[in-house]
């Protein structure tokens, strides 16, 4: 239970630290590179088993590998959402993965199926478009939807793979390798685009997106680390973790941006959140 808490904590804190780069004036990016780089440090420094190439024959070696390119495809689509349908799609089409994962569980790892958790599910799905839904216009171009329609996969994609990970390949031992080379994956790309980007001029680094990075690195390297470890939670499995992580997040993330910055919340905005704690009380069940 300790580990889905940090998890809450650690989502809610990053989704506030970057409503508050645009303030500073910080560029993605950048901080995102450094943030990786960062990660492959912490990674390396928690790790009491030695690294190295004899990791390459692990049984999880090429999943984390591949979640690491997710990982980074995912970013940049993301990105691109909020671009040009605003930050509610872009919500939205992250967070209604656990459609897809919670399915997954029931089908692919055999998950108990309860009245509970079907109304539950539902709700929670609920909970996500009420809790995210605002005013502003969303200029829907039939010929960018499949950028929110990846986010959705490519965040339904980490999730699966992440519990067919621990399920068949991870122990205590393999969590911190695992998230070591998943982040290390990105790092690589994300130094490289970098670097074809920099050959161009198209790339800038200033000390604030430096330190960005740096505040950003632990919370989320530990929040997919504290994912793997909540999987564990006797009796609950993904089909209860997913929802309960992701319907929380976005609520306390919510509250925290009406209490201090001030975000205006519509009523239908406050029905969701007390949808989204219904929805928990009735997965948990």
């Amino acid at each position: 239970m300790t580990a889905l808490i940090l998890t809450i904590i650690l989502g809610v804190f990053i989704i506030t630290l970057f409503k508050v780069f645009p303030l500073f004036k910080i560029n993605t990016f950048a901080a995102i590179l450094v943030n990786y780089l960062c990660c492959i440090l912490l990674g390396w420094a928690m790790e009491t088993q030695p690294i190295g190439f004899h990791n390459f024959k692990e049984d999880w070696f090429y999943l984390a590998i591949i979640l690491g390119f997710i990982f980074l495809i995912n970013f940049y689509m993301i990105g691109k959402t909020i671009d040009f349908f605003g930050v509610a799609v872009g919500t939205v089409a992250t967070k209604m993965s656990i459609a897809i994962s919670v399915i997954a569980a029931f089908v692919l790892f055999n998950e108990t199926v309860t009245v509970f958790k079907i109304v539950g599910v539902l709700m929670a799905i609920a909970a996500v478009i009420l809790v995210s839904f605002s005013k502003e216009n969303i200029n829907i171009k039939k010929a960018l939807l499949w950028y929110p329609i990846i986010v959705l996969i490519n965040s339904a994609l980490v999730e699966i793979l992440l519990n067919y990970a621990n399920q068949n390949y991870l122990t205590i031992e393999t969590y911190n390798l695992f998230n070591f080379y998943s982040y290390g994956t990105c790092a690589v790309l994300s130094v490289s685009i970098a670097a074809v980007l920099h050959l161009n001029n198209r790339f800038i680094i200033t000390f604030k997106d430096v330190l960005a990075g740096v505040i950003l690195s632990a919370p989320n390297y530990f929040c997919i680390y504290f994912t793997i470890k909540a999987l564990d939670i006797p009796g609950w499995g993904s089909a209860v973790v997913y929802p309960v992580i992701s319907v929380s997040i976005i609520s306390l993330a919510t509250l925290l941006a009406w209490l201090f910055f001030k975000e205006k919340l519509l009523p239908i905005n406050f029905i969701g959140l007390l949808t989204a704690v219904i929805a928990i009380l009735l997965i948990t069940l």
